[in-house]
């Protein structure tokens, strides 16, 4: 069994091309939004930082729950496909 895979995703931008591990991956370097992503992830990562007790925890949740809910608002016009992924991704990193 190959450890490589079969069909690898990748980036092109001008000179550069660059091999993505998802789809995930792929639509933030493609449109240029890592930036945004990278900023995102900083916030998820202070958020579960401060979570010390129960309450805490049940507001980081709410937090997170409008957070996503206003991502699938904004991704309302995709496939339900796409939003499931880009939600299942998200919740994986944060």
């Amino acid at each position: 069994m190959s450890k490589f895979n079969k069909n690898p995703l990748f980036v092109v931008q001008k000179d550069t091309v660059e091999e993505v591990e998802n789809f995930f991956e792929y639509f933030f370097k493609k449109f240029g939004l890592e930036p945004l992503f990278n900023y995102i992830q900083q916030i998820f990562q202070l958020l579960m930082e401060s979570v010390s007790d129960y309450p805490t925890l049940m507001v980081a949740k709410s937090w997170l729950d409008q957070f996503i809910q206003a991502l699938e608002a904004i991704l309302g016009n995709f496939d339900d496909s796409l939003v499931g992924l880009i939600k299942h991704n998200l919740l994986r990193k944060a």
